[in-house]
């Protein structure tokens, strides 16, 4: 994939899952490993695309990006429960968007809730994940003291680890 935020994700992914596993030394010589072989393999293309994420202000994507999230903040300004679903229009980045011409989607799940319900859709959003969070570590926490459902610790882990990806992907993706 040449996308930056799926690189984004798996970074944070893969950080921490090696923050939860147990034995870490060998996973971290396996990616280590990988890596190598990855930069090794990959057409020049991809590194030029991933590189250009530190020259995010003449790349036309981020900026198309920034001018929605702009947008997106100002339609929440102006409207406690946002644009509503497809809010993505012409009229709207007319008068929210600092390039009203510049009519893209979030791509940014946050900016996605915040501009279609406003803070309180977004608020809403959080508080799931949050409580995703809360009852995937309880889990945790149950299953270290029974070996018997140590299945489940290790699923609520690997929920842990979607979760993780879902937030640092969707940031951009």
């Amino acid at each position: 994939s040449q996308s930056r935020g799926a690189l984004l994700a798996v970074t944070a992914m893969g950080f921490f899952l090696w923050l939860k596993a147990r034995n870490k030394a060998p996973i971290a010589i396996a990616v280590l490993a990988l890596v190598i072989v990855a930069m090794t393999v990959m057409p020049d293309t991809w590194l030029r695309r991933m590189q250009s994420i530190e020259n995010y202000q003449e790349d036309r994507s981020a900026q198309g990006r920034i001018n929605t999230w702009t947008a997106a903040f100002n339609v929440a300004n102006d409207r406690l429960t946002g644009g509503g679903f497809e809010w993505y229009s012409l009229r709207t980045f007319s008068q929210y968007a600092p390039d009203p011409t510049d009519v893209h989607s979030a791509h940014s799940i946050y900016f996605q809730v915040l501009g279609e319900h406003g803070y309180v859709g977004l608020l809403i959003f959080l508080f799931l994940a949050a409580l995703s969070w809360k009852a995937a570590g309880h889990v945790i926490r149950t299953a270290r003291a029974n070996p018997s459902i140590q299945w489940a610790g290790n699923l609520a882990v690997a929920v842990q680890v979607s979760l993780i990806g879902y937030a640092a992907g969707g940031a951009f993706v």
